[in-house]
C-alpha cells in the first residue's frame, strides 16, 4: 500500500465496500462493477491471505475504509479544482470587463477632445470672418490686448510674460489714456531706499498711474499700471489707443457689405456721437455720479442705436 499526499493509496482490486457487496476499486474510486454473490471470504482471499480468519476480515475492512476515504478525498480535490477554475475564469472575466470599460472610456475621452478641438476651430474660423486679420497685440498691466483689422479686440490675461487664451471678440467703440500723479508715501520711499541702498532717493517723489480705458460693445474696461522713469508704460498705452482709434476709423470706412457682416451696422449710423456719449457716461460712473447699473442701462440704450 503506497501513500499519496500523506494518505494510504489502496491498489486496485475487488474489495468489500462495507455495504454487503464486493466492488471493484480502480485505485482512486469505486466503480459500478460488483460481485453480489461472492462471499466476504472470497473477496478477501482474492487480494490477501485466503484464510477466513478474523484478522483477514479486519484487514479487508480496513482496506475498504481506506478506499472509501480515498474516494471521498478524490471527490473533494476534484471539487476544489473545479471551484478554483471557476474563480479564475470569473476573475479573468472581471479583468476583461475592466479592460473593455477602460478602453471605451479612453476612446470617449479622445472623441470628446477631438470634438472640442473641432468646435473651437469652427468658433475661431467664425470669429475670423467677422474680425478680419490680427494686426496688433500688446499688454497693459495684467491684460493682454489683441486688435483686429475690422475694428474688433480680444482681451486675455497677461502675467509674467505668459499670455492666456483671449476671450470672444468685442467691437471697439473707443479708447483713451489718462495719467494721475500722486506723491509717494514716506514709508514707501523708506522701504525702497533700504532695498536700493539709498539710490531710489535720487528718483522723483511722484507716483504716476497710467489709466487705459477701452470701450467695446460688451463693456468699458479701465486698466491701470504704474508709470516708470523711461515712460515705457505711457508709450505702450498711447500706442494701444492710437492703434484702436485707427481701427475704429478704418472700420467705419469699410464697404457697407463688409461693415454689415463685421459690425452688424446700417448706413448712416452716428457711431462717433454714441461713442462720445458712452465715454462721458464712463467718466460720470468713474466719478461716482452714476451707478454701475445706471451706466450699463444707458450704454445698452445707446448701443441699440448703432
Amino acid at each position: 500500500m503506497s501513500e499519496v499526499d500523506g494518505s494510504p493509496q489502496v491498489p486496485q482490486g475487488w474489495y468489500y465496500d462495507g455495504n454487503g457487496e464486493v466492488r471493484w476499486w480502480d485505485g482512486r474510486r469505486w466503480t459500478e462493477h460488483v460481485q453480489p454473490g461472492v462471499p466476504l471470504k472470497a473477496a478477501v482471499g482474492a487480494n490477501a491471505d485466503r484464510s477466513a480468519d478474523p484478522k483477514s476480515e479486519r484487514d479487508a475492512e480496513r482496506q475498504a475504509i481506506a478506499a472509501r476515504k480515498h474516494a471521498v478525498r478524490a471527490v473533494v480535490i476534484d471539487r476544489r479544482n473545479a471551484e478554483r477554475r471557476e474563480k479564475e475564469a470569473a476573475a479573468l472575466a472581471v479583468r476583461e470587463q475592466k479592460r473593455v470599460a477602460k478602453a471605451a472610456k479612453q476612446a470617449q475621452k479622445e472623441s470628446d477632445r477631438v470634438a472640442k478641438i473641432a468646435a473651437r476651430e469652427a468658433e475661431l474660423a467664425a470669429w475670423d470672418r467677422v474680425t478680419g486679420k490680427q494686426v496688433f497685440m500688446s499688454s497693459f498691466g495684467l491684460t493682454a490686448i489683441v486688435l483686429y483689422e475690422n475694428g474688433y479686440a480680444r482681451f486675455g490675461v497677461s502675467l509674467l510674460g505668459m499670455t492666456g487664451e483671449p476671450g470672444a471678440p468685442e467691437k471697439l467703440l473707443g479708447a483713451k489714456t489718462t495719467t494721475q500723479v500722486q506723491d509717494k508715501s514716506a514709508g514707501g520711499r523708506a522701504v525702497a531706499a533700504g532695498m536700493t541702498m539709498g539710490l531710489s532717493m535720487l528718483a522723483s517723489n511722484e507716483k504716476r498711474l497710467i489709466f487705459l480705458t477701452i470701450t467695446t460693445d460688451k463693456q468699458v474696461r479701465v486698466m491701470k499700471a504704474e508709470g516708470d522713469m523711461m515712460r515705457t508704460v505711457d508709450k505702450a498705452a498711447m500706442e494701444i489707443v492710437a492703434r484702436a482709434e485707427a481701427l475704429i476709423e478704418q472700420s467705419a470706412s469699410l464697404p457697407i457689405a463688409v461693415r454689415q457682416v463685421a459690425h452688424n451696422e446700417e448706413p448712416g449710423t452716428k457711431q462717433a456721437d454714441v461713442i462720445e456719449k458712452i465715454r462721458r457716461l464712463a467718466e460720470l460712473r468713474d466719478a461716482g455720479i452714476l451707478s454701475a447699473d445706471e451706466f450699463e442701462s444707458k450704454k445698452a440704450e445707446l448701443l441699440s442705436r448703432i
